[in-house]
């Protein structure tokens, strides 16, 4: 029996095809719409890390994108390597390198990832 021949057969043929490219089409953006909205009711907490790696502004062996504007960071914390969204300037700031200690900012969702939103220099006290 050929496809050609048999319209039910070409009905199932082309229904299976497209259910392939619209689940394709979802799939990813269900992904990213619960990942958003896992991170959107996170509850924020602050917490100290360990610079893992530091990312200058203008090199060529960047860790997240081809041409970086920021700073940008992957710290170790509760033992996992996490990328940080934000490096915030201030004292201190440009002399970050990999193993120093950073105050974040971080988020834990619901589904128990861990989001850092931000780092910064620690303070020096007591």
């Amino acid at each position: 029996m050929q496809i050609s021949r048999s319209r039910p057969l070409k009905i199932a043929f082309w229904t299976f095809w497209a259910l392939v490219f619209v689940s394709a089409a979802l799939v990813p953006w269900l992904g990213r719409r619960a990942q958003k909205l896992d991170r959107m009711n996170a509850v924020r907490h602050e917490g100290v890390a360990r610079v893992e790696m530091v990312q200058e502004p203008g090199r060529g062996d960047d860790l997240l994108s081809s041409k970086p504007t920021d700073r940008a960071m992957f710290v170790r914390f509760r033992g996992e390597l996490l990328p940080v969204r934000q490096v915030l300037e201030g004292v201190g700031a440009d002399r970050i390198r990999v193993g120093d200690e950073v105050q974040i900012v971080y988020a834990i969702g619901k589904s128990g990832r861990i989001y850092v939103d931000v780092a910064r220099p620690r303070k020096a006290g007591p």
